[in-house]
């Protein structure tokens, strides 16, 4: 079968990695390959092997790991450069995809000097967001010079919200398109989490209370503070906190302070089986309710995905630039008072626990915000654009 375009993508972050940006690299890449794209994935890599577990990798998708070299990560940025000259000396692309991070630099300056155009995906830690996080000046000067010169000659670039399409404009090329593009789940590996009480039935919890589930690395900006506050105010209601991070003694203080720390329960980092055992437990989920602390007031968080995934109503404090009010199982609150007044409201729908409204909202999220979702979009963004390129 005829690849319908030659892609490389290329990734500043390491394949095997546990975060975000590597599942998505992974995913996009994957089902792109799916779709009939020829892909040729390169990025750095602890252990080449494990970039891909338990998936059949298509025949259209040549995965290229760069060894992290050992004498530091700062040489990634050599070993990465070298790895993308090769291959493009070996095969031929139609353009190439960035996930620009520091290592990057020297592979995107190489794909302009072989007039390979290339399109920027920006998601996150921009060098405005480094600077309104209080990073050292150095720091902040450092990644603005850096993305600059990443920027400058970018054929396009796909952004994750449009507060990032504004900023990327004013560093992109005149001409160059930008395009809004998503973070989606893993849908193969997601279940839908049929309701289960047993996980409440251990701590105590009964039928009348409603539990509300947070899932995060504690961070300022999460805004579990805002969750205490609403505590106060809502007796039947408890409150589980799934993750760690360096917020959590701060919060933890904050709720026996307030005399609530009876009504949470703090369930550490969790995955696969007992995550998904916690939310079939839970009612409703919370997630990102004061990412203005860090000047940001757009994202698509992957856990938002994941609580829609598994088909919990979910609470969000940003705007998301792919869910609206409208959106099966989405409800937005901002404050304290507006948290409590959305509990109500999905408690007066009558229907959190029912298994047919719980698969309503994972529908809409295989749809809408799966990884193959989002891949499909990206596919026909990129083909359009290639094709205007022809005429």
């Amino acid at each position: 079968m005829n690849p319908i375009a030659r892609l490389l993508y290329i990734s500043g972050y390491a394949l095997d990695g546990n975060s975000g940006a590597a599942e998505h690299v992974r995913e996009i890449a994957f089902h792109l390959a799916n779709l009939g794209w020829q892909v040729t994935l390169v990025g750095l890599a602890n252990d080449g092997s494990s970039i891909f577990k338990n998936k059949n990798i298509p025949n259209q998708l040549r995965v290229v790991p760069v060894e992290l070299p050992r004498a530091g990560s700062h040489f990634g940025v050599l070993s990465l450069w070298r790895t993308v000259a090769q291959v493009t000396k070996q095969y031929s692309f139609d353009l190439a995809y960035i996930r620009p991070a520091r290592k990057t630099l020297l592979a995107i300056r190489w794909l302009k000097w072989k007039k390979i155009p290339y399109v920027v995906e920006v998601n996150t830690k921009t060098a405005a967001e480094h600077q309104a996080m209080g990073s050292n000046p150095i720091t902040a000067t450092f990644a603005d010079w850096l993305e600059k010169l990443q920027f400058s000659h970018a054929a396009g670039a796909f952004c994750i919200t449009q507060e990032l399409a504004q900023y990327v404009r004013e560093r992109i090329p005149q001409d160059a398109p930008t395009w809004i593009t998503g973070n989606g789940f893993c849908a193969e590996i997601t279940r839908l989490a049929t309701f289960e009480p047993a996980p409440r039935e251990v701590v105590g919890i009964t039928d009348q209370e409603t539990v509300v589930t947070f899932l995060a690395n504690l961070q300022p900006w999460h805004g579990v503070d805002l969750l205490l506050e609403t505590l106060l105010h809502m007796p039947n209601v408890r409150l589980w906190v799934i993750g760690d991070g360096p917020e959590k003694p701060k919060v933890q203080a904050q709720a026996s302070q307030l005399g609530v720390e009876s009504r949470i329960h703090w369930w550490g980092y969790q995955h696969g089986d007992k995550l998904q055992e916690l939310l079939s437990a839970s009612d409703i989920a919370i997630c990102f309710l004061a990412l203005h602390r860090k000047n940001m007031y757009e994202a698509q968080p992957l856990k938002v995905r994941h609580f829609l995934g598994v088909g919990l109503p979910t609470i969000i404090g940003y705007k998301d630039t792919l869910l609206n009010e409208n959106s099966p199982g989405v409800f937005y609150a901002q404050t304290a008072e507006e948290i409590a007044d959305r509990i109500k409201e999905i408690q007066k729908q009558g229907n959190m626990r029912s298994t047919e409204y719980r698969q309503q909202i994972r529908n809409f999220a295989l749809q809408h915000l799966s990884w193959a979702a989002i891949a499909k979009q990206t596919s026909d963004i990129l083909l359009e654009w290639l094709n205007s390129k022809q005429k």
